[in-house]
């Protein structure tokens, strides 16, 4: 079973590196890569952000990936999942996914619909989302957006 946790600014290099991995990038909303001073800057503003929590993914004591959770508005968040190259087709995606509702009601106890977006193009992510129970809701442009329900 997959664990979370907070991230800290310990996992900022870590999470730099798997942002800028090239598969994460051609999937990514922001295709460019993050340059290491830009990307310290915004983590730092992200660990900071009250709507905002970065959970590591851990397989045992093994960090794997990040999770990302924003807060939209009183009940809905968005989620963002990006898996370190080595953990990718393996699962963790989906098991991620699965448990999301147990963070979401920790910190945003008052939230009930987890949104992802997904581009259009990135058949792999929409299938697992789809597997851990997200629905399809609507396309926007090339993204899709998907939901899930923590009631």
């Amino acid at each position: 079973m997959l664990t979370f946790r907070e991230a800290d600014m310990q996992d900022c290099e870590q999470v730099l590196a798997w942002r800028n991995d090239p598969m994460t990038r051609f999937y990514s909303l922001n295709p460019k890569e993050i340059a290491e001073a830009e990307h310290l800057v915004w983590y730092q503003n992200s660990l900071a952000i009250p709507e905002r929590k970065m959970l590591i993914i851990l397989d045992g004591c093994m960090a794997i990936g990040v999770l990302r959770l924003d807060l939209r508005d009183a009940d809905r968040l968005e989620v963002s999942i990006n898996l370190a190259p080595e953990a990718r087709n393996r699962g963790y995606g989906t098991s991620a996914l699965q448990e999301i509702c147990q963070p979401v009601k920790k910190w945003f106890p008052r939230a009930r619909l987890v949104e992802a977006r997904i581009k259009s193009n990135n058949a792999a992510s929409i299938r697992v989302f789809a597997k851990a129970g997200f629905q399809f809701q609507k396309r926007e442009g090339d993204v899709i957006l998907m939901t899930l329900s923590c009631d």
